[in-house]
């Protein structure tokens, strides 16, 4: 079985873009993007693989950015793992302050990562 879908997936890399509906295009808008942004990553999602979250976060060009995961998050349901909602809450508060600093000049470039 392994065999057969390496052998699609060396084969789908000579298809052209346009021939497939999952293009992950994202990754070449991310860097475009400069507002705040929050990375939320369930770690047992099988549609979006967690890893595609990752480089989304890592080639974001946004100055604050904070990336949160939850180990036991899958696609539909990483909303109801504990912390979620306090992870947005707090996210939006840091926004909230760095946004009155920034009328000052004293924002500084701030990039996490949080395992939840």
């Amino acid at each position: 079985m392994a065999t057969i879908i390496f052998s699609v997936k060396r084969i789908l890399k000579w298809v052209p873009v346009w021939m497939y509906k999952n293009q992950f295009l994202s990754i070449k808008k991310i860097g475009q993007c400069s507002r705040p942004t929050l990375f939320v990553s369930g770690l047992a999602d099988q549609l979006i693989p967690p890893y595609m979250m990752q480089l989304l976060f890592q080639e974001s060009g946004s100055v604050y950015k904070r990336m949160c995961t939850f180990p036991t998050g899958t696609h539909n349901e990483t909303w109801q793992c504990d912390g979620y909602c306090d992870v947005i809450r707090r996210f939006l508060q840091e926004v909230s302050q760095a946004h009155g600093l920034e009328d000052t000049g004293e924002i500084h470039h701030d990039h996490t990562i949080l395992d939840i």
